[in-house]
């Protein structure tokens, strides 16, 4: 029986370092950020379709993202992005080039984040993609991106930067117009002061509940056997 566990435990280790890689980033919004007003809500196309601006051949920007949070509205929302990547670019000096998207984080309903808050950015993707990422946040004016605006406020951008890392000596199987493919999650933390993911929150709860029935259960129980 101990064997069979622990070769059962072993086969879902090794199944979950092979589903997916992570990356995550955790930052606080500054006290004195004067947030953007963004009155409108994450639009419905906006959840599910990703509307990519180029930049530049290695730049490429979200202006609208969905921003998870405890006690939201439960509607459907993608997180995979497809970002076009020349993987053939750095065929020649063996190293491939750095690219960069950055996703504006809007204040959706001027009730999506506050200052102090906590945002939780996180970044999965297939072991079997041979990519490197990091994630960072910027402030950006519009007019640093080449945005036709005016305005001279600044935004929060969170920045994920990636690389191809896969190597060949056949450049047929690389291509000029490749993608990558991930899941990004942006999420505001209920607490400001401990950084729990969002996703552990259903399980304190559980947790919590478990241990008030057995405080209320094992007096009892107590009290019947002895």
């Amino acid at each position: 029986m101990l064997p069979l566990l622990s070769l059962t435990i072993g086969i879902l280790v090794l199944l979950g370092q092979c589903m997916a890689n992570t990356e995550t980033y955790l930052m606080r919004v500054p006290l004195y950020f004067n947030i953007p007003p963004h009155l409108g809500p994450v639009s419905a196309d906006a959840r599910l379709n990703r509307d990519l601006h180029h930049i530049n051949h290695t730049h490429a920007l979200l202006t609208d993202y969905p921003i998870g949070h405890i006690g939201g509205i439960q509607e459907p929302i993608s997180n995979i992005i497809e970002v076009p990547y020349d993987t053939l670019a750095g065929f020649s000096s063996k190293k491939s080039p750095w690219n960069t998207l950055l996703v504006r984080i809007n204040n959706y309903q001027d009730s999506s984040y506050s200052p102090r808050d906590l945002l939780s950015v996180k970044v999965c993707w297939p072991t079997t993609y041979p990519y490197d990422f990091t994630i960072s946040h910027r402030f950006l004016k519009d007019s640093e991106l080449g945005l036709s605006s005016d305005d001279k406020q600044l935004a929060l951008y969170v920045q994920v930067d990636f690389q191809f890392r896969g190597q060949t000596f056949d450049p047929t199987f690389l291509s000029a117009d490749d993608s990558v493919v991930f899941q990004l999650y942006v999420n505001r933390l209920p607490s400001r002061y401990i950084p729990i993911p969002l996703e552990l929150y259903p399980f304190i709860v559980y947790f919590v509940d478990l241990i008030i029935l057995l405080v209320q259960i094992v007096p009892v129980v107590a009290q019947l056997i002895w």
